[in-house]
């Protein structure tokens, strides 16, 4: 099999049987889910301090093009309705940082985390300056164990 793009992968009938989606939302709107929304914002450094500061509680998704690793999450995690429920619930700004291009304030948080390369996924609870560093594979199940 020739793999021309990323829709040649995820649309295959072995990753449809290894990794079945939930039913996912597109990232560009924001997700509302009792009456509070949830929208991812383009990470930089300046904003997410900024939010820090302000005692917000934040998730990170640090990622790339290019991540495999990256991509399955999003597409059967990060982008699930059950997900960005949850995010939406507890009032969490949504933080997706684009490391493509080798950013080099994305790789000084990377590397203040022990990380050479992406995906990384920090939580940060509300008031909290340390983060909640999450493993590289990621399920609905994960992310919902960090809210209880």
């Amino acid at each position: 099999m020739c793999i021309r793009d990323r829709n040649d992968i995820e649309g295959s009938p072995l990753y449809q049987k290894l990794w079945p989606t939930e039913k996912t939302i597109e990232l560009k709107e924001p997700h509302t889910a009792n009456g509070k929304e949830a929208m991812w914002r383009t990470w930089t450094e300046k904003d997410f301090y900024a939010s820090l500061s302000a005692g917000e509680a934040i998730f990170v998704n640090m990622t790339a093009d290019w991540c495999i690793t990256c991509k399955v999450n999003e597409r059967t995690t990060l982008k699930s309705k059950r997900v960005m429920d949850l995010f939406a619930k507890h009032d969490i700004t949504l933080y997706k940082g684009d490391w493509t291009r080798f950013n080099a304030d994305i790789t000084k948080i990377l590397e203040t985390y022990g990380r050479k390369g992406v995906p990384l996924y920090l939580y940060f609870p509300k008031g909290q300056k340390d983060a909640i560093v999450l493993p590289q594979l990621l399920t609905p199940a994960i992310i919902s164990e960090i809210f209880e």
